[in-house]
This record gives C-alpha cells, structure tokens and sequence, in this order.
C-alpha cells in the first residue's frame, strides 16, 4: 500500500490516488521487467495490482480537516491515518497548551470526531494514535468501519499498557 502525506484537499486526494492505479484505472506509470511483477508478467501483476493497493491519506493539516468530507468522499480512499502531532502542531494547540494536553484538547475531539463521522459515512477505514487517558501510553489503534456493516466499529477498548482504563480521547 501507499500512505501519501500531507493531503489538505479532495483534488490532492484524487490526484495522489491516480498515481497509486494503472491505466485506465489511473495514472501510476508501468516499467517492466520489475521484481513485483509476478509470473503472469506485466499484466499478471499490474492487471491485479489496481484491486489490491490500499490508498492510505494522512490526515495531518486543518486544512485537511477543513476539507474532510470533500476527502473521504473521494472514490479509491482506503484508509484514513491521523497524524495527531502534526495536526496539532497545524492547529496551533502546541502553543495554546502544555504537553500533553493538547492531546485531550476540546479541538483535536472535534476534528478526531469530524473524521469519525465522515469515515464511517463514507465506508473508509481510519486509524488513530490514541492515549491513554491515565497512564498516558500512546498506541497504534484501528477502528475498523467494515464495508459489509457500515454501522459495526470495532474499537480496542483498554490501553495496552495498564491494561484497565479505556484509550479513548474522550475520556478524560
């Protein structure tokens, strides 16, 4: 897969998921002979390759959060990844609060929840970096919005690390 940075609107969105697919599907350019290409040749691999990339976009700008539903609606989106600390640093709550508080901030819930609401409409998966609202751990977690049942998150519901309070942002 492909997790393109710094993505702040939908043309960017569509442009960056053009280069990930072939033609016709898009614009991603073929050489061959290549090692990815498999014992099917060009077309055995590039004929395959545009049904199993995944296009990842970080989520990491306000003006990506400006624009999040114009970029989550964009066709070929697998998954959204927020990064937290440049999307902070963006919104300027690195100079408004005392590490690390900027992580439970009122504004970093309002854009986390914003990306919540249009990744579950628009069936993209996200991943999010969450803490842990006592002992503070940060870990990967993924809230998987399954494409077969748009309305079933699954969500991991303690933190790795003290293993008894919940990760999410919105407990404080």
């Amino acid at each position: 897969g492909v997790l393109v940075p710094y993505i702040n609107t939908a043309d960017e969105a569509r442009q960056a998921v053009s280069c990930t697919r072939y033609p016709t599907a898009g614009t991603r350019s073929v050489y061959f002979p290549q090692k990815s290409m498999n014992k099917g040749g060009l077309l055995g691999y590039a004929g395959a390759a545009n049904d199993n990339i995944i296009t990842a976009m970080q989520v990491e700008t306000a003006s990506c959060i400006e624009n999040i539903e114009e970029i989550a609606a964009v066709p070929g989106i697998d998954l959204l990844f927020l990064g937290q600390n440049d999307l902070c640093m963006s919104m300027g709550l690195y100079e408004k609060y005392q590490f690390p508080e900027m992580y439970t901030s009122p504004e970093l819930k309002e854009a986390t929840d914003a990306l919540k609401a249009v990744a579950k409409k628009n069936g993209v998966r996200i991943l999010i970096n969450l803490a842990c609202s006592e002992c503070r751990e940060r870990t990967y977690h993924s809230e998987k919005n399954r494409r077969n049942d748009p309305n079933r998150v699954e969500l991991n519901k303690f933190c790795p690390r003290c293993r008894k309070h919940t990760a999410h942002r919105e407990v404080r």
